[in-house]
């Protein structure tokens, strides 16, 4: 599955070349408000305009951005922040990201999803560590039909537990920068005014940072391309679904083997996962107690 998300009016580009891109990140006031989960403690939550969040249970649960870019298909990325303007403050303890669990239903349904609060991530054990540690990464790599684009993830507010202090970063230059330089024209490269079905142009205009630039970096597919791999930290394959309308879809292990190369019949139905934009999303798997 693809999540497009709408451009931040937070982040700008202002350099787009065969070397790299170049964007400005200009943190919106935050806010911060008390919440009280369940009548526990009381916790504090930050956020600001057109602001996600981490998804990580067990974990603080801070604000993040999500920049949507195109770039070139051969390259390798390196990203880094090449300034930023920071200032500190004290006396923050920030909600940590919920656990869903499945409540169980009459007929082995499942009516809803319950929440549970606990303070066991990573981020606990190295308390004396900012959460999240870097300030930028690449989310997600993959294709839009003939565009290959990337999700930025950009965390302006990290969170030290052992102080209950928080690091704002007011302003950030970010540079993502391409290992190889992009040479252009080339023969397998689209032309720049080439455009892809409606649904996914207007998507991708609506969402990419820099929508005109990464045009000139489409591919011609001569043949439908499979959904991208991409390895998580534990070594699994994920898939991206894209689906075109909003609505109730089926898939089946024969199709997903036969359309897309995707073959699930030697997998451990119990490690399989499905997220939505990087959102865990629970899962009943009839018959996966024998694997």
């Amino acid at each position: 599955m693809v999540v497009f998300l709408p451009i931040s009016f937070a982040a700008q580009v202002i350099e787009s070349d065969q070397y790299g891109i170049t964007i400005n990140f200009d943190l919106p006031n935050p806010k911060f408000s008390k919440i009280q989960p369940a009548q526990r403690s009381t916790y504090d939550l930050i956020s600001y305009t057109d602001s996600s969040f981490t998804s990580e249970p067990g974990n603080p649960k801070v604000p993040v951005s999500r920049l949507m870019l195109g770039v070139p298909p051969e390259t390798e990325l390196r990203v880094q922040v090449l300034r930023k303007e920071t200032q500190t403050r004290q006396g923050f303890r920030i909600l940590p990201t919920s656990y869903k669990t499945l409540r169980s239903g009459t007929n082995n349904g499942f009516e809803s999803s319950q929440a549970e609060w606990r303070e066991d991530g990573s981020a606990y054990r190295t308390p004396s560590s900012f959460y999240p540690q870097r300030l930028v990464k690449v989310a997600s790599d993959g294709y839009i039909r003939s565009q290959r684009v990337i999700i930025l993830e950009v965390h302006p507010i990290q969170y030290m537990l052992s102080k209950r202090s928080i690091q704002i970063h007011s302003q950030m230059t970010i540079r993502v920068q391409f290992q190889n330089p992009v040479v252009v024209p080339n023969s397998h490269y689209l032309t720049s005014h080439h455009q892809d079905a409606k649904p996914f142009e207007r998507r991708l205009q609506n969402q990419l940072l820099n929508y005109e630039q990464a045009k000139t970096w489409r591919i011609q597919n001569k043949k439908t391309l499979r959904a991208p791999s991409i390895r998580d930290k534990q070594h699994s394959s994920r898939y991206k679904i894209l689906l075109e309308k909003t609505g109730i879809y089926r898939l089946t292990g024969k199709s997903l083997k036969n359309k897309w190369g995707i073959d699930i019949s030697t997998e451990d139905p119990r490690n399989f996962h499905l997220r939505n934009n990087n959102m865990e999303i629970p899962l009943y798997i009839q018959g996966e107690e024998d694997g």
